[in-house]
């Protein structure tokens, strides 16, 4: 079921660039139809990113913009992966694995892993169950950077997707 961002995102494009028949379409309007069908998903990615409302939504986002990621539901929260493998867990409030605050779980390096939770211990931790395997914890609640969010989990990714997706993300 689409979620309420979905919704707008498809409300708003379909507003912004809403197919005419020709004989009604101004030069103006087939232009800006024609830039509307170069609209690739990272642009919907970035839109339905800044109009996110929750920190899931945003997650979801960043996940989802990345080629041929999955979401899916696992131990009661959502999972992000791609070919079926798990490169990021979104941990929420309400559940053991939250610890009452929203967070994500993010597939990382060990030697990231401490770097990260050294540097700022109020914005990384070590998760329970994958931080052993070097995973690296984010809270993504009381404004995060998610400039930072995507570089992680972009990275988390790149090591879990084929060679070839990995490099289309870089």
């Amino acid at each position: 079921m689409p979620s309420a961002v979905e919704h707008i995102c498809a409300f708003a494009v379909g507003e912004m660039f809403s197919a005419r028949s020709a004989a009604e379409r101004s030069p103006q309007c087939s232009s800006r139809w024609n830039s509307a069908k170069l609209l690739d998903s990272n642009v919907i990615a970035q839109y339905r990113l800044r109009m996110a409302i929750s920190p899931l939504e945003k997650l979801r986002a960043l996940c989802l913009a990345l080629p041929e990621a999955h979401e899916v539901e696992a131990w009661g929260a959502p999972t992000f992966r791609v070919k079926n493998k798990l490169f990021a867990m979104y941990s929420a409030p309400e559940n053991q694995h939250g610890a009452e605050r929203h967070g994500v779980w993010l597939h990382c390096a060990p030697e990231n892993q401490r770097a990260l939770v050294e540097m700022d211990p109020a914005r990384y931790f070590v998760p329970p169950y994958v931080g052993k395997s070097g995973w690296v914890g984010v809270w993504i609640d009381k404004r995060p950077r998610w400039t930072e969010v995507e570089r992680l989990v972009r990275d988390a990714y790149v090591r879990v997707a084929p060679k070839k997706l990995g490099a289309l993300v870089g």
